[in-house]
């Protein structure tokens, strides 16, 4: 979803600036111009490795080479006012202060998720003085970055845990775009094509990987397999995908439908062939990782089930809107429970949420953001510049 999210807010700031994205190419994408305009954005796209990522060794290669020939883009675009960046790939931060001070440009740094600690909480770094490395160069960049952006109030914390100035940090809640996100029949053009017209369908929709803990679908699918209306649907990518392929197959979960990532222009009609959503997280993420589905789930007036911690910004979601259920991590008697209850609802597609007032929450958190976005940029610019004077003058 950052990708969705990076394009909605670089688009917004096209309209009333120029915007250049430099990004990665996709292995699936075909169009050979490497340098176009989208939307009044300026988009250079590089190249990389193509390693599998089912290897540890070949993602950190494909990450390094990614980050190399950006930041060689980046020196050969003209100088601009701002330059920012969000934190995947591990690392991408570090290409932005340098491009900063290449361009004598403030850089703000956008943190979706904290690198190295995510990895070090899933006990993907072992080793001690590699963790204290990368804790120690992320530790320079968060000092030597203009401006952070987090997420969530629980990200902030984290963040001023490490010693980085409260001021330096703002907190700004990711979104979803009602215009893509809207609520509609169940019986539509995916739900057809899938056989879900007929289904109670809950709904995945994200990445698969070590930190969404996947395996409790898997759990709470298996106890209600016997129930033949009750259809999973996981949509998604990631390191965990075919893991999870397997043990479908060995624990003959024919209840479960899994799908690759959808086009932009059929959210929509996902999400409004479910009846429910759901939303899980390992433990001891919150803070560090903070999904960004329960934005799009609201838009679409689905209610949520999430198994997730009581501090993350989904949890304090659901509670606000009273738009789903929290659950203990791990806890797949819980989801169990909480599926079967709205199943058995007259109106299984219902929550206690007032979805006229969610749907505009959505909107308004969307224009809040946005704009947070562009007054902070504005300002983070007027501030280096006054400082580049005065030190002209010192």
């Amino acid at each position: 979803m950052s990708s969705v999210l990076l394009t909605d807010l670089a688009t917004h700031l096209a309209e009333y600036n120029n915007v250049t994205a430099i990004c990665g190419t996709p292995s699936s994408f075909i169009d050979k111009e490497n340098t176009k305009s989208v939307d009044s954005v300026t988009v250079h796209r590089v190249a990389s490795t193509n390693f599998s990522k089912k290897v540890i060794f070949g993602r950190l290669i494909n990450y390094i080479s990614f980050l190399v020939l950006a930041f060689f883009k980046a020196l050969c675009i003209k100088k601009h006012d701002i330059v920012f960046s969000m934190s995947t790939p591990p690392f991408i931060n570090l290409v932005g202060l340098l491009t900063g001070w290449k361009m004598k440009a403030p850089y703000v740094y956008i943190c979706q998720d904290l690198f190295p600690d995510t990895a070090i909480a899933l006990g993907l770094i072992k080793n001690e003085f590699l963790k204290k490395a990368l804790l120690s160069l992320n530790h320079f960049i968060l000092r030597k970055t203009s401006k952070i952006v987090a997420i969530s109030s629980a990200m902030k914390e984290k963040i001023t845990q490490k010693g980085i100035p409260e001021e330096k940090i703002i907190v700004i809640n990711n979104w979803a775009n009602t215009d893509d996100i809207k609520p509609g029949p169940k019986d539509n053009p995916f739900s057809r094509k899938y056989n879900l017209v007929d289904k109670f369908v809950v709904l995945y929709a994200g990445n698969i990987g070590l930190a969404q803990d996947l395996d409790i679908i898997l759990d709470t699918a298996g106890k209600l397999k016997n129930i033949n209306e009750i259809r999973f649907v996981i949509i998604g990518e990631g390191v965990e995908k075919e893991r999870i392929y397997k043990r479908i197959r060995k624990d003959k979960l024919e209840n479960i439908l899994i799908l690759p990532f959808q086009p932009k222009e059929n959210l929509d009609n996902v999400y409004a062939s479910s009846d429910t959503c759901l939303i899980t997280q390992k433990s001891g993420l919150a803070g560090y990782l903070e999904p960004t589905k329960i934005y799009y789930i609201l838009a679409s007036q689905k209610p949520a089930i999430a198994s997730i911690e009581a501090i993350s910004e989904t949890a304090k979601i659901i509670s606000k809107f009273n738009c789903g259920f929290i659950i203990n991590n791990g806890n797949s008697d819980g989801i169990v429970e909480k599926i079967i209850s709205i199943f058995k609802a007259a109106h299984p597609s219902t929550s206690s949420c007032d979805k006229d007032v969610s749907l505009r929450e959505m909107e308004k958190n969307r224009e809040n953001s946005l704009y947070n976005y562009m007054k902070m940029l504005e300002n983070v610019v007027n501030i280096y510049h006054e400082n580049s004077i005065v030190k002209t003058f010192c």
